[in-house]
């Protein structure tokens, strides 16, 4: 049986295809980057012991509805409604920090939520 040397792996790895962030990811578009913010807006939602479950069952329903109108905005009219969707969210949900900044930061990639 052959032994492994230090040199053996050194080949191996480089011999392997790079995945540790050695090659540049796609960069992101602003939509992607909101839903990724929904994404973990629901998680930490559904985690939180803070939060009311009554809140937990209004929020994570209108943060689906929310995330459609974001992945299917086409018309200023969809912007319009969006932007009411985060409002009501933003008022149920800006007591509690960690999901406020989450939702704050969606401001920054869709502006007409302001």
């Amino acid at each position: 049986m052959k032994s492994v040397t230090s040199s053996d792996s050194a080949k191996r790895r480089s011999a392997t295809p790079a995945t540790d962030g050695d090659e540049m990811a796609d960069p992101l578009s602003d939509v992607e980057r909101v839903l990724r913010l929904i994404e973990r807006t629901r998680l930490l939602i559904a985690l939180s012991d803070d939060i009311p479950v009554e809140t937990k069952l209004n929020t994570q329903g209108l943060l689906k509805m929310f995330e459609a109108t974001i992945a299917n905005i086409t018309s200023p009219a969809d912007e319009v409604r969006a932007a009411g969707q985060y409002q009501s969210l933003y008022q149920d949900l800006e007591a509690y920090a960690d999901i406020e900044a989450l939702l704050s930061a969606m401001r920054v990639f869709a502006p007409y939520l302001s």
